[in-house]
């Protein structure tokens, strides 16, 4: 008479983990109609700009470091305005404080602004976008020799070490200055 108990012993009951995630867990062993249930987004989703009659269009988020990092930066101004980035870089009275900001009118040649503290002058320098070579250079257009950045970041310590030509636009006065500290709110 064989003992039906003898063997190996039967795997562990299967327990559900639900490591703390709050969406319900549906789970189907189909593997034709595998089914699963998407947890809640964790940011708001990209706004497409309305267009008329065009359908299929995708909108593709950045991978570039720069782009998700430059928020973490504290030169980094964001939505400030003209005026009130002058009115902080000037409450340093020290030359070189600076900051960037979102440019007034956010085009993608020219996403930028430097604004800089000199002389208790404030010069607000167009930083552009180089669509070709994906980089940044300072200035309203490209000129002979230009440094060129890979990132704002790069361009930042670059100008930390190396001076800027500022360019008064009312009497055409030129300067150079590094930049030394970041403004902060």
């Amino acid at each position: 008479m064989r003992n039906l108990n003898s063997g190996p012993p039967a795997p562990p009951r299967r327990t559900e983990i639900r490591a703390g995630f709050e969406w319900p867990q549906e789970e189907f062993d189909d593997e034709d109609g595998d089914m699963y249930e998407v947890p809640p987004c964790e940011r708001a989703p990209l706004k497409a700009p309305s267009s008329q009659g065009q359908e299929n269009i995708y909108l593709e988020r950045s991978s570039n470091p720069t782009a998700q990092q430059r928020g973490e930066k504290d030169w980094f101004a964001g939505d400030c305005s003209r005026k009130e980035a002058e009115e902080l870089l000037q409450r340093y009275k020290k030359d070189g404080v600076f900051l960037i900001r979102h440019s007034s009118n956010q085009s993608s040649t020219q996403p930028y602004t430097l604004a800089m503290l000199y002389q208790q002058k404030v010069y607000n320098i167009p930083v552009r976008f180089l669509e070709e070579t994906q980089s940044y250079a300072l200035g309203k257009e490209g000129k002979k020799n230009e440094e060129v950045f890979s990132s704002l970041d790069e361009m930042v310590s670059y100008h930390r070490k190396n001076q800027i030509l500022l360019i008064d636009s009312r009497s055409q006065a030129k300067h150079t200055a590094n930049l030394t500290q970041a403004a902060r709110s």
